[in-house]
């Protein structure tokens, strides 16, 4: 994870961080964004969602201290339960956590409430280029990562955009230069 871009300083808030919401599609992720915020902020209670639905149900139903909310998901933006925390649970620290590093996806989060972000390990990224050079389609791809679709395909396009390519085969010659075909 990349560093907490945000006006909070979080150390200040360890006492009173009691519970916690996750929206994350990646079964791997949200266990570790729960086993992270449970070693900072002991005894917090983290409620987990893989999508916008099940979070936007779960703010109806509890209050939070802390969100951390993922904006690609497969039913619709993240974006929609930062703002749904803004009106319904205004105390609640909302941080973006995200592979986007960009302000199309940045600036509405921000604008709906989000208080920071932090940027998802680029790791993923690595695996996904690995397994699309070794000629594995998206879907098979999102089913080895256990992951949906929607967010392999982001990881997908943000290998593309980094990388300035556009083929499966231009991904083959990148993941070889990059060590990853060893």
């Amino acid at each position: 994870m990349a560093v907490v871009i945000a006006p909070v300083a979080l150390h200040d808030e360890k006492d009173t961080m009691k519970t916690g919401l996750i929206l994350e599609d990646i079964a791997d992720m949200q266990r570790w964004h729960e086993s992270v915020l449970q070693e900072v902020f002991p005894g917090i209670v983290c409620h987990k969602a893989s999508s916008v639905a099940a979070a936007l149900a779960l703010v109806e139903l509890h209050t939070f201290d802390l969100g951390l909310i993922d904006l690609g998901l497969p039913d619709v933006s993240g974006v929609a339960v930062i703002r749904a925390l803004r009106q319904k649970r205004p105390d609640t620290l909302s941080i973006v956590v995200t592979i986007f590093d960009d302000n199309e996806h940045l600036s509405p989060a921000l604008k709906a409430g989000a208080q920071g972000y932090l940027m998802k390990d680029q790791t993923r990224e690595q695996e996904v280029l690995l397994l699309i050079s070794k000629g594995l389609t998206l879907p098979r791809v999102a089913t080895l990562l256990e992951s949906s679709r929607n967010t392999t395909a982001g990881y997908a396009k943000a290998i593309y955009r980094k990388l300035n390519i556009s083929s499966c085969a231009e991904a083959v010659i990148e993941a070889g230069r990059y060590g990853l075909l060893d």
